[in-house]
């Protein structure tokens, strides 16, 4: 409702939002990309050792999506759900696109994560995209 109303308290609240939702997801890529070893030794024990070399991957994974959500949230919340919808399926079209490239090179699971991550990178910027054309002055109506 603030949002259609184009209340300035909006982008507050999105702001307090997406900052909290940065903040956790922070919180659980962080120990993953900084204590790898560590945390596959506790986890898993000797007999996963490889595992601790992904465990930073999928910390960026983590951020990416927690990022990727605190826009996403804004995006719907300012009447932009199509358009979300549009995103998701641009960041999947894109990691379906490159996963026949992965079949063909052989590609490992490390591979497989950085094409996911792409696919959410590219995701958390179409968001992005969309909310600064939203705080420009410009509506999910007036858009299409």
């Amino acid at each position: 409702r603030l949002a259609a109303d184009g209340d300035p308290a909006f982008w507050k609240a999105a702001l307090k939002t997406g900052s909290l939702l940065v903040l956790i997801g922070a919180a659980f890529s962080v120990p993953l990309m900084m204590f790898a070893q560590p945390l596959a030794d506790l986890m898993f024990g000797n007999a996963y050792q490889g595992i601790a070399a992904l465990l930073p991957m999928f910390g960026g994974v983590l951020i990416l999506r927690y990022v990727a959500a605190s826009a996403g949230v804004v995006i719907t919340a300012a009447g932009f759900q199509s358009r979300r919808v549009i995103v998701q399926l641009v960041g999947l079209g894109l990691v379906v696109c490159l996963l026949p490239l992965l079949v063909a090179l052989q590609g490992d699971l490390a591979d497989f994560i950085r094409v996911y991550m792409l696919g959410q990178g590219a995701m958390s910027l179409g968001y992005f995209w969309w909310l600064l054309r939203f705080r420009s002055g410009r509506s999910a109506r007036s858009t299409r």
